[in-house]
């Protein structure tokens, strides 16, 4: 999610669950830029590396993609639940038929999975996540904004001391740090926490969606407002 914050007010205008760091960035240029915020904090949930190399999400999404020029968005403008079912209705769109090739799909699936799964360096998902990053940073820059950049770890590294995100995560401490945006870690903060108070739980059950609890979402806005309240932006009020 994205949080702008101004002198005037506290802003929450893109928490929004089930989204990529692509489309909180979109979210951010369609809609916060109007709010001309003095600080953007972009949450950046490690899982959400993948989100950003597919085209659906439970839904239609839109996705960059990378080539000479920068970034290009693709999928774009995603239709409509309605507009969609009109076209399936009205046999514009099919589903299957005898022209679809399983065994095609079958040896084509694994390999853009594989590409949704690499994690090294040098690969697509990297590049994107950088590229993302250098847009959200100019874009607020731009805006006359300070931007900030959230890590929100996974829970497989708090509760397992360990996690196949963990370079993801240093990888996009390193690229923030390099421009010039600030970082907050969450990582540590989760780990304390669990560490003295097992039996409160920061991520609900599994079963109930896995999101943040209560109590995770409270250690995140008060760590995030002692840290913005250094810069002195608060006390401007």
């Amino acid at each position: 999610s994205i949080v702008g914050t101004s002198t005037q007010n506290w802003l929450n205008y893109a928490c929004i669950d089930a989204t990529g760091t692509d489309q909180q960035i979109i979210n951010y240029e369609q809609y916060g830029k109007q709010y001309h915020p003095d600080i953007v904090v972009l949450g950046f949930y490690l899982l959400d590396y993948s989100r950003n190399l597919i085209r659906f999400r439970y839904y239609a999404k839109p996705m960059f993609e990378l080539d000479e020029d920068g970034l290009v968005l693709t999928n774009s403008p995603v239709p409509s639940p309605k507009a969609l079912y009109d076209q399936y209705l009205s046999g514009e769109k099919k589903i299957g038929g005898w022209s679809y090739s399983y065994a095609l799909a079958a040896f084509v699936e694994p390999i853009i999975n594989h590409e949704k799964r690499d994690r090294a360096e040098g690969s697509t998902g990297r590049k994107i996540l950088a590229a993302l990053m250098q847009r959200f940073q100019r874009d607020v820059v731009a805006q006359g904004g300070k931007p900030i950049w959230l890590i929100l770890p996974d829970r497989a590294i708090v509760e397992n001391g360990r996690s196949k995100y963990q370079d993801i995560s240093k990888f996009s401490e390193a690229t923030a740090k390099n421009l010039g945006m600030p970082v907050i870690n969450m990582d540590a903060v989760f780990r304390a926490f669990a560490k003295r108070s097992p039996d409160d739980p920061i991520w609900r059950a599994k079963d109930i969606g896995g999101h943040l609890s209560a109590t995770g979402h409270k250690l995140v806005a008060e760590h995030l407002y002692r840290f913005i309240d250094k810069t002195g932006r608060l006390r401007a009020q």
